[in-house]
């Protein structure tokens, strides 16, 4: 077997025609040997397909990509122009690059944050628990590797911040290679106990079932985790209703729960549908929230009813220590209003 780059060229004499295979390692560029070789065979057109192979080649492509697959048979391509972190975890395949928005995370090929828009996306992962929660005190939080949810747990007022996250790796590479969230220090801090932030590696499932048994309550449990997927995915078992009826066992009696749900775009809404359906067989009260200037949407539980969710998100709003950048009053009303399509769906109707 040839164990180094090599190029291998079949040839059809009678069709005039020639296949080139090139195969490179390294800084070799393929492309460039191909279109050199043709060249020189003479040939007056030719087609150019590029396949990456081995260690990393389904997170990104020999043209500097990452496909990102956003439903079925439509695929949204990043471009990398530098690769900072590209990682094989226990859990998953985690890459960390600068795009076109910034310093940027991928697990599994889809996008969990970048530079530009991170903020939007994680106001709108603890924003609304925040406003329908009595106080915020003690904040956990399920995922969310890059560490911002902690922050703005912080600003929030909270003095009890407990983050438990499965994959050490990748919360270490964030915090070494993302600008925004937590850095190497704080990590060191967290793992050691030392400060309002306790960092727990740890599955988030037997978590919260120990947290059950010692009778642990929180005014704010935050889950941010990459999306649901079809078939099976180590995270699925946390959209389950079963485990959000144990994680609103550890509600304070006026506290709030808060899930990222999906989008509402309605080619791809499917996730957002169950997650709501599971939702409120699982809570007394359920809230949709949508920040409408990026992809995704969050579902709201609490134990106690709410017969006017924007009323209520809106009269605690000034009461916030933070003063959110993409929520206010008069966003609310109409980022707490699920969507037609969505609705007739949950109606059945």
């Amino acid at each position: 077997m040839l164990a180094e780059s090599h190029v291998s060229i079949h040839t059809y004499p009678e069709k005039g025609s020639a296949f080139l295979d090139v195969f490179t390692c390294g800084n070799c560029d393929p492309e460039a040997i191909a279109v050199e070789i043709a060249s020189e065979l003479g040939a007056d057109k030719g087609e150019l397909t590029c396949v990456a192979r081995g260690q990393g080649a389904d997170r990104i492509n020999s043209s500097g990509t990452v496909a990102e697959e956003i439903a079925p048979g439509l695929t949204r391509r990043w471009e990398i122009e530098e690769v900072r972190a590209q990682v094989r975890t226990k859990y998953q395949d985690v890459l960390i690059g600068r795009t076109a928005q910034g310093e940027s995370l991928f697990c599994e090929n889809e996008r969990q944050s970048t530079e530009l828009s991170q903020l939007i996306y994680h106001e709108g992962q603890i924003i609304p628990a925040a406003l329908m929660a009595d106080k915020i005190n003690r904040v956990l939080i399920i995922g969310s590797s890059e560490g911002v949810i902690s922050q703005l747990a912080l600003e929030l007022g909270a003095s009890d911040i407990t983050h438990v996250d499965i994959d050490e790796a990748c919360v270490r590479l964030c915090a070494e290679f993302l600008p925004y969230g937590y850095t190497p220090e704080d990590i060191a801090r967290g793992t050691a106990g030392k400060g309002p932030v306790a960092i727990v590696f740890q599955d988030a499932f037997s978590y919260v079932e120990s947290c059950i048994e010692t009778k642990e309550t929180f005014d704010i449990i935050v889950m941010d985790l990459p999306d649901e997927q079809v078939g099976e995915a180590q995270q699925n078992r946390l959209y389950e209703e079963a485990f959000l009826k144990k994680v609103g066992a550890l509600l304070s009696p006026d506290g709030a729960f808060i899930t990222q749900a999906g989008s509402t775009t309605y080619w791809r809404n499917e996730t957002l549908v169950r997650t709501l359906g599971r939702m409120k067989n699982a809570f007394e009260t359920t809230a949709f929230f949508e920040m409408e200037e990026q992809d995704w949407a969050w579902v709201v539980g609490t134990n106690f009813e709410c017969d006017d969710v924007a009323q209520h998100m809106s009269a605690r709003l000034d009461k916030l220590d933070y003063i959110p950048q993409f929520v206010d009053a008069t966003s609310i009303p109409k980022a707490t209003t699920i969507p037609l399509s969505i609705r007739r769906k949950l109606s059945g109707t």
